[in-house]
This record gives structure tokens, sequence and C-alpha cells, in this order.
């Protein structure tokens, strides 16, 4: 039988946002079986997470594990929240350090858009970011 993908969307937001990662394996293993049906990058309806998809909510959060899982799982990466941000924008934002590792793992995802990979992508010597525009991912230096 399968849950409701109301539920099952609800949640992956709610052990996104917290990052209970075992949860998120559970929903995301139910979703590979088919078990539930479920949209991976929905977006929430309530008051902590309006707009936001699970890895909008991880990377905000600074959840890696479960950024890594959402990714491994096919969670679109260029995805916009209602203020048009993607999800590495919403850990740029942050300024935790784990915002670099989210960027490596995103930019070199399927689909993450090819011109910001070329800006970011690792070149001999350091280099700064001057094209991407939101928050302090335009900050951002990569040796």
């Amino acid at each position: 039988m399968r849950e409701m993908s109301t539920e099952a969307e609800q949640q992956l937001l709610h052990n996104s946002r917290n990052g209970n990662t075992e949860e998120v394996r559970k929903l995301l293993g139910s979703l590979e079986r088919k078990e539930v049906v479920a949209n991976i990058n929905c977006k929430g309806r309530s008051k902590s997470n309006l707009g936001w998809t699970p890895l909008h909510l991880a990377c905000y959060f600074g959840h890696r594990q479960v950024v890594q899982d959402l990714l491994k799982a096919g969670a679109e990466v260029n995805v916009l929240n209602d203020m048009g941000d993607t999800p590495l924008h919403r850990a740029a934002f942050t300024g935790r350090k784990i915002h670099l590792f989210l960027a490596k793992a995103i930019i070199f995802k399927p689909g993450f858009c090819h011109f910001l990979r070329m800006q970011l992508t690792p070149k001999p010597g350091i280099k700064r970011c001057h094209s991407v525009s939101k928050s302090k991912l335009s900050k951002l230096n990569i040796r």
C-alpha cells in the first residue's frame, strides 16, 4: 500500500531540516522501492519551510550527510525557493564552513548550471567567483 505523498513529503522536509539522516535514508529508500509516492523536490508549506525543498533545508542547516543522500537520490540542484535562491545560495548564506563542501558536491552534480560550474571549478592558483550573484557565494575562494 502506498503512503499519501503529502505525508511523506512533510516527513522528508522535517527530517531534512533537522538533520535526521537515518529517517531521510528510510524515506528515500521507500521512494526508490516505490512504497511511497512523493516528490523529492517538494516545497514546504509551513511557516518554518515555506517554499523550500528538502535540499534547501539541509544545505541551510548544514546537514552534510543529508545533502549527500538527497543529491544521490536525484534532488534537483537548480530548483529555486520562493525567494529565488538555489540550495547552494542557502548553504553559502549561512557562512558555516560546511558550505564549501556543499558547493563542491552540488556543482559536480549533473544538471548544475554549466556556467557556474566553469566559474567555480578549481584552477591553478586561486579563482575568485565574481559572477555568482547571491550572498556570500560571490566571495567564495576556491584553491
